[in-house]
This record gives structure tokens, sequence and C-alpha cells, in this order.
């Protein structure tokens, strides 16, 4: 189905998680989205109180539990899986969404559906909080892509292409 399923993989992270979530609706795309975030085993109380609250509040939100912490990877695995919609957005759960990019998941969609062959669509980011700046991304190598990940974690992505390879490695 056409839209976003934006997945946040979440562990002990309570204090940033409603900015998080917030960051993402200010710029939520045109079309249909849904926010999953994956705990994975958070045993501190700020991290369950602010899922429980963000699950009493926010219909567009759905927690999944992760029975013990397997990681990041796993997390999003389990989202993904999970996920109502053709796109993914993989976010971190202490990242916020800058204000001034309303449609970016609109026109990476877009971008998407006009290129068949592109695997996924990022931009560049700007550190937030004690860090300040953009986040300097490497020039784009198609030989350097084969051992180091030079996309962001805000890259949008097909879910059929994520499931066909098999999700993100675990190990």
């Amino acid at each position: 189905m056409k839209g976003v399923s934006i997945i946040i993989a979440c562990y002990k992270a309570g204090s940033f998680l409603r900015d998080a979530v917030e960051s993402l609706h200010r710029v939520a795309p045109a079309m249909p989205y849904e926010i999953i975030i994956v705990d994975d085993a958070s045993n501190d109380k700020l991290t369950n109180l602010a899922l429980q609250a963000l699950e009493l509040t926010d219909r567009r939100v759905r927690i999944v539990e992760q029975p013990y912490n397997q990681g990041q990877s796993a997390a999003r695995n389990r989202a993904i899986e999970m996920a109502r919609y053709d796109y993914i957005f993989p976010f971190d759960a202490d990242d916020k969404m800058n204000p001034a990019l309303p449609g970016y998941m609109d026109e990476a969609v877009r971008r998407l559906q006009c290129n068949p062959d592109t695997i996924a669509v990022y931009s560049k980011g700007q550190f937030f909080g004690a860090r300040k700046g953009p986040f300097l991304l490497s020039s784009y190598s198609e030989r350097a892509m084969l051992t180091d990940n030079m996309i962001p974690v805000y890259g949008i992505y097909r879910r059929a292409d994520a499931l066909e390879i098999g999700g993100y490695k675990e190990d």
C-alpha cells in the first residue's frame, strides 16, 4: 500500500522519544504514514513511561516490544516485517527532523517511483544539541558502498527491497 512506514529502534531513549516523534509529525508526508517503535527490551522507567504515553495518545504510533535486547538491526528488521506501507524511513529515537523540511518524505517517494533503478533516497543531515553543524557525507562511490555504509539512517527505501535482501545484517 502506498505510504511511509517510519521505523524507530528504541533502547533506553525515553528522554528523546517524544521530541523525535513530534518532529516527524511536523514534517509528515501528505500520503498515509505510520510510526513503528520497536522497544529493544529497555528496562528503564523513563523509556517505559514515554512508550506508554505515546501508545495512549498517538494513534499513528505502534509500539512493539522485543523479548530481549537484540540490537538496532534486529529491531529495524522486526519493524520492516510489520510495516503496512511500501516505503520505509528508518529514524533513530534520539534524532529530530528539521521543521524546515516539510515534503521530504513525499519527494523521496516520488523519486523512488520515477526511478525504479534507484535503491534509496537520502539527504544531508545536521547535528543538534551538544554538537552543531552539518553531518558531512562522503561522495558516493559504488565501490566504497560494498564495504562501508555511506547512506545515513534517514534514507528512504522500498520495503520490498529490504525484504528481498533479508533486511539489516544483525551480526
